[in-house]
């Protein structure tokens, strides 16, 4: 769940993002807005990744996306495409509108950043099935044992952890027998699973900022 609402998340910021400068650029005069693209891809590369102005025939007017897809739909919606002949090779969110002139503006952003750490967050989800093993075991150990309070304790705890309540961890006592040392072991992946969505959390805010 986590993981989904993360990936959900980074990618409405960048849908975010590609419309917010499509509406921007469209509300400039006609007139002005060719060297307005020109100076804003000069100064600010980086706030708009690739934006293509061309005329109703879909000739190229100005930008450095050299033609519009043929799949894109002129619908002030984005989609995900190809733009091979851009320096961000690779999939794209994009989105295109007529103008009032009859001229086509079209605006995307890579989306490369959202794969990576898509990728990250998947390695460090696939590193949080340890400690589910963990418990599997831990609580076959404990079945007919005495300790069945104790797995119930376990196992809600466990039921948290998954539910995405990362802060949460096992109940192991400080002295304690080998069920407690292992506990402490799936506490310190644990540990180290957090470490690694805070870090990944704040790579997303950080690529958010910059889409802003």
């Amino acid at each position: 769940a986590v993981f989904w609402l993360a990936s959900a998340g980074m990618m409405g910021t960048v849908d975010r993002s590609v419309m917010e400068q499509l509406e921007l650029l469209s509300e400039r005069p006609p007139n002005l807005l060719p060297f307005m693209i020109t100076s804003r891809m000069h100064d600010e590369p980086e706030v708009v990744t690739a934006v293509g102005l061309f005329e109703a025939s879909r000739r190229l007017v100005v930008g450095n996306i050299k033609s519009i897809p043929a799949t894109l739909p002129l619908d002030e919606t984005v989609h995900t495409l190809p733009l091979p002949n851009l320096r961000t090779a690779g999939l794209h969110r994009v989105a295109a509108k007529r103008l009032s002139n009859g001229r086509i503006l079209v605006v995307a952003r890579s989306l490369q950043d959202v794969i990576d750490i898509r990728s990250d967050l998947l390695s460090a989800f696939v590193l949080g099935l340890i400690p589910a093993i963990l418990l599997s075991i831990v609580a076959g150990v404990l079945v007919g044992l005495r300790a069945q309070r104790r797995l119930v304790r376990l196992r809600e705890s466990a039921w948290r952890i998954m539910a995405g309540n990362l802060h949460e961890r096992l109940p192991a006592r400080a002295a304690g027998d080998e069920l407690d040392q292992t506990l402490e072991i799936v506490n310190r992946i644990l540990d180290r699973l957090e470490e690694l969505v805070d870090a990944l959390r704040a790579a997303g805010e950080n690529i958010a900022h910059d889409l802003r």
